[in-house]
């Protein structure tokens, strides 16, 4: 029944099924589809079924989250109209554009907060215009690593509050792809970045084969767990699919490696919602055997099992434990060599890297770090060094 009620499809049948529909109504909102399932039960025009209170219990969620997103709504055209002003260049990034673009009405797909990709040039420029709106940088920053190898980002995101509000908002600077790489085309995505509306401001967001790599790619390094960045994915492919160069996007799976978030993405639209794209497209998608192994046996979608609050271990080949993130990350995803040549350079970092991670003076000799990280576990070493 969530399946259904969230495909927000134009055709208002409903199955008739036992449903508990308290257990719902806590799925729907843990899924962050409260608005799809008003819109349906809106076409659907029946008074009796579903049950009068799951109706009710509806409406009066989205009426909530409605006005939560106006004020949301106003800090987001607040930050753009300023960047507008002074020429900053960003690119919008989900919430705010897919709404705007994909979604059948903008105010059925909620949001939290405002993404943005932007240069890294303007991070000045940028921090001025936050702060000069109330927005601080996020408590306990700490300034990105040294860059061991170009492809590797250290910085992922900035991330700004309202001191206010508490409205968030975070600036991406080479993170789009999420698996710890800068990708390979980013100034392809700059340069394909295309105009829309939003709150009544032209701004940019990404081309729509480059989102629907970003939003498979953010599904994926969430692992699936709430519904609507699925959703995201169903309207693009099901709605838009006319639109879509599916050549071009192929090319840019390939060229990134992403075949396993972007082939499982689409399979896992194709098994709740039925819409499965063109037979050629996915045979081109498909990541070897070996890949999906080691996905099918290790990585579980969280989708398929909600409210599990167990913590989940990041899936980065940059973290530990070994066998559970780095191993594999390294076994599932793509741009292997790359990765290596990281945690090979990790054995002997740059000067500049050693004191900024173990916060040394510039007089302190570096030999005894070099050598005790090798030689001491982790949390030892971090122990070693609150008490230098």
């Amino acid at each position: 029944m969530l399946i259904e009620l969230s495909a927000c499809n134009a055709d208002p049948a409903l199955s008739q099924q036992q449903v508990n529909w308290g257990d719902l109504l806590k799925a729907v909102q843990y899924h962050g589809i409260t608005g799809l399932v008003y819109d349906k039960l809106l076409k659907r025009n029946d008074p009796d079924y579903p049950p009068p209170h799951f109706q009710a219990a509806v409406i009066q969620a989205h009426r909530s989250n409605a006005l939560q997103m106006i004020d949301k709504c106003e800090q987001v055209k607040a930050v753009l109209t300023s960047l507008i002003e002074l020429r900053i260049k960003v690119v919008v990034l989900k919430g705010p554009a897919v709404a705007q673009v994909y979604y059948p009405q903008a105010p059925l797909r909620y949001f939290t907060d405002l993404n943005l990709f932007a240069l890294s040039r303007d991070k000045n420029a940028l921090d001025g215009v936050l702060n000069a709106l109330g927005f601080r940088l996020e408590a306990g920053y700490v300034e990105p690593m040294p860059k061991l190898i170009p492809s590797v980002i250290t910085h992922h995101h900035t991330r700004y509050e309202h001191r206010e509000t508490k409205f968030p908002v975070e600036i991406h600077w080479e993170e789009l792809l999420h698996d710890d790489l800068v990708p390979r085309d980013l100034d392809g995505m700059w340069r394909r970045a295309v105009s829309v509306n939003i709150e009544g401001l032209q701004t940019k967001t990404l081309s729509l084969e480059d989102h629907l790599l970003h939003l498979c790619a953010h599904a994926y390094h969430h692992r699936f767990d709430r519904l609507f960045r699925l959703t995201d994915l169903l309207f693009i492919v099901r709605d838009h699919s006319d639109e879509i160069n599916w050549e071009l996007f192929v090319n840019l799976v390939s060229l990134e490696e992403a075949q396993t978030p972007v082939y499982q993405s689409f399979s896992l639209i194709n098994k709740l919602f039925g819409v499965a794209l063109p037979d050629w497209v996915l045979a081109k998608l498909k990541p070897d055997g070996f890949r999906r192994w080691w996905h099918q046996h290790f990585f579980t979608p969280k989708v398929t099992r909600p409210f599990d609050m167990q913590e989940e271990i990041p899936f980065s080949f940059k973290s530990t434990p070994w066998f559970q993130s780095t191993f594999l990350n390294l076994m599932i995803m793509g741009r292997r060599p790359e990765k290596l040549q990281y945690l090979l350079r990790l054995l002997l970092p740059t000067p500049e890297w050693l004191r900024q991670r173990f916060n040394l003076p510039p007089e302190r000799s570096l030999w005894p770090y070099y050598i005790l990280r090798l030689m001491l576990p982790p949390k030892l070493m971090e122990r070693l060094m609150r008490n230098k």
